[in-house]
């Protein structure tokens, strides 16, 4: 079955050994690990949003590319300098010079074995490096930040992980350990076959594995969590925030509109807000409407997920399976629907309002 996506490291040899990723919850903590809660948390975050690029504020994607670089492929001495650094990439919102240099000093920090690995060529290295010290020097003028948005996506694209291919061809995403739960709907890849199976988790199992009953009507009852997936609703993608926009101004009791996990704009509303876990950041606690709680989430404000709330950008697609459904059944009574289409219609509410009136 798909395995977990993992994080490559550089040796010194050029060969790569395949740490978790993420490991950078702890991996420069002095002392004991964070509480899993905490822990489990980051990581689903990060698992959830490691193939969504260019998305968010210009600190919060330094910030993302800082956190997937496994610790083997940067310098001993980034130990030492790292919490600094993002404290400093968060006050730094608003300067280009100043993120360009904190940038081009994170790239200074990777080992030539990870330098080698990430790029094509040391040449295309250097360019980009060449490009990010011109702004840092000010011997390149970029006022608002398109030439160093250019730059940092094109880190981005060598530094994080991509999707997998898997991922790709069917347009899933990994299930979040919180959603591991007995009738979850889910998706499992056979390797064997090279194909995708629907199935239903029937049971959680003591192993910490589960039990998935298939619509063909096989049953399996060994699957680990890093098999099961979850369809995407839509294909949404984060907002690209501009230089010094920390994100929306959203307060508790807002009502937002808010890129699922599953990559549909939904409407939600904010039930608390919180310090993030770097100095001068925020995270808010989003509520998906009509959602259960299992689906509450902890999103940062600057993460490009978050908007004022505009209902007409929302689609059906939105809607959880109960509301959708007696929309549908409603709909039906007076125009005909495709008997057994599994597809989500793409309508925008106030479409399916006047055809329902």
């Amino acid at each position: 079955g798909p395995q977990a996506p993992q994080g490559t490291a550089a040796q010194a040899d050029g060969s790569r050994v395949r740490p978790q990723r993420h490991a950078s919850i702890e991996r420069f903590v002095a002392g004991p690990a964070p509480p899993p809660s905490v822990a489990a948390e980051a990581a689903r975050a990060a698992a959830a949003m490691s193939d969504w690029t260019g998305g968010g504020s210009l600190p919060y994607r330094l910030v993302r590319i800082e956190e997937a670089l496994p610790f083997e492929d940067v310098e001993a001495c980034w130990k030492g300098r790292r919490d600094e650094w993002r404290d400093e990439v968060v006050g730094a919102a608003g300067s280009a010079v100043d993120l360009a240099g904190l940038l081009a000093e994170l790239l200074c920090s990777l080992t030539a074995a990870a330098v080698s690995y990430l790029w094509r060529s040391r040449g295309a290295y250097d360019k980009l490096y060449g490009e990010l010290y011109d702004l840092a020097s000010g011997r390149r003028s970029d006022p608002v930040a398109a030439t160093l948005r250019r730059l940092v996506a094109a880190v981005e694209t060598a530094a994080l992980p991509p999707a997998d291919a898997r991922e790709r061809q069917l347009k899933v995403v990994q299930l979040p350990p919180a959603e591991a739960a007995e009738g979850a709907a889910v998706q499992v890849y056979f390797s064997d076959e090279e194909r995708w199976y629907r199935g239903t988790v029937t049971a959680v199992n003591e192993n910490k594995t589960f039990t998935v009953l298939f619509e063909d009507g096989d049953e399996d009852a060994s699957v680990p969590l890093c098999d099961l997936y979850q369809e995407l609703l839509e294909d949404g993608k984060p907002l690209e925030l501009g230089l010094g926009d920390p994100g929306p101004d959203l307060a508790e009791g807002d009502r937002a509109t808010a890129l699922h996990l599953r990559r549909a704009w939904c409407a939600a509303r904010v039930a608390a807000v919180r310090a993030g876990p770097l100095e001068g950041t925020t995270e808010l606690l989003i509520k998906y409407e009509g959602w259960a709680a299992k689906w509450d989430e902890w999103v940062p404000r600057d993460s490009g997920r978050l908007r004022l709330y505009r209902p007409d950008e929302l689609t059906l697609s939105a809607l959880p399976d109960e509301v959708l459904l007696l929309l549908l059944s409603q709909l039906a009574c007076r125009f005909p629907y495709p008997h057994g289409t599994r597809t989500r219609p793409h309508l925008a509410p106030q479409v399916l309002l006047l055809l329902l009136s």
